[in-house]
């Protein structure tokens, strides 16, 4: 059994070392470079893939989502790690996690290092409201785009959608209501602009003026007027729930630390656990992948420890 066991171990790590090193090769192909100056981001997925639960390969194969979206080298190293996390932290896979990253990134116009603020507003955001994760990759993408060309953050976008969320309304309802509310914002002489004050730029701005609104009492007839039919009910909402809004957008605004809080939260579990030895095991076995040498020379050490227990257990067979 023991032998066994010894031989399985063997075959296992051959296996690690030999995925790793295509991983990595797929991965130099969709960079246009040789696979030798990759040292950046192979270092980074031996480390993370040893100290998270996801393996080496796993990690390399993140890095190669967002190849694929057109991220650099450098900008792919400084999004890996927050983007790790964020997967962790919302339950969803990498190739999903890596996506949402990219997203939303280049709906408002962030650079990578902005990475892990960006993510952990999303995390936090699922935490302090009813949005997840396929509520924001639904509603996001049909929101965003309006809402960074209007002026808003990503920051107050999630805070609309997390308002509505709360109420009940699905991604899609949500989304489209809101990138109508906000178009119809950008006519500051328009019905809308003009029934809220003033013209609207920033979020406390329409949190004013929706509160304004509220207190002066508006009925159905004339929110109509102002807004549209599919966007009533989410106007509605937002002029009942100003001060939710506000206690939201409060709770986004210092992310900082949030996003590997929640990630080694999720992760305190004895299944955690299980996935964490296992990276760390293949973290082992991967030390050997930068060289034949020490490998050679663990696996014959391996190849004599079989033959010596063998040769003495055809002694005690002979006796």
């Amino acid at each position: 059994v023991a032998v066994t066991a010894l031989a399985k171990g063997v075959k296992n790590a051959v296996s690690n070392i030999a995925d790793f090193e295509q991983a990595n090769v797929n991965l130099s192909t969709i960079l246009g470079v040789n696979v030798k100056q990759m040292g950046l981001l192979m270092d980074d997925a031996l480390e993370l893939g040893r100290r998270t639960q996801y393996t080496a390969s796993h990690v390399t194969g993140l890095q190669t989502e967002l190849a694929k979206l057109g991220f650099t080298q450098q900008q792919i190293h400084l999004m890996t790690a927050p983007t790790l996390n964020f997967a962790t932290a919302v339950g969803t896979d990498l190739s999903s996690a890596a996506a949402m990253a990219g997203a939303t990134l280049r709906i408002f116009g962030l650079d990578a290092k902005d990475t892990e603020d960006a993510l952990g507003v999303l995390a936090v955001s699922t935490n302090r409201s009813a949005l997840n994760f396929s509520y924001l990759q639904t509603a996001m993408s049909t929101v965003g785009p309006v809402a960074k060309s209007f002026g808003f953050s990503l920051r107050d976008t999630t805070t609309l959608l997390g308002t509505l969320a709360n109420a009940g309304f699905d991604a899609s309802s949500a989304a489209t209501a809101t990138r109508n509310i906000l178009l119809n914002l950008a006519d500051s002489s328009g019905k809308l602009a003009t029934a809220l004050g003033k013209p609207v730029k920033t979020f406390p701005e329409l949190m004013e003026g929706l509160q304004t609104l509220q207190e002066r009492g508006i009925n159905l007839n004339e929110a109509l007027a102002i807004t549209d039919k599919r966007s009533v009910s989410a106007f509605s909402r937002f002029l009942e729930g100003t001060k939710d809004a506000e206690a939201l957008r409060d709770a986004l605004e210092d992310v900082n630390g949030e996003l590997d809080r929640i990630a080694k939260e999720r992760m305190n579990t004895v299944q955690g656990a299980v996935k964490s030895v296992a990276s760390a095991w293949e973290g082992f076995t991967l030390v050997f992948s930068n060289s034949k040498g020490p490998i050679k020379s663990f696996l014959q050490w391996m190849a004599d420890t079989i033959n010596l227990i063998t040769d003495k257990l055809q002694s005690v067979q002979k006796k």
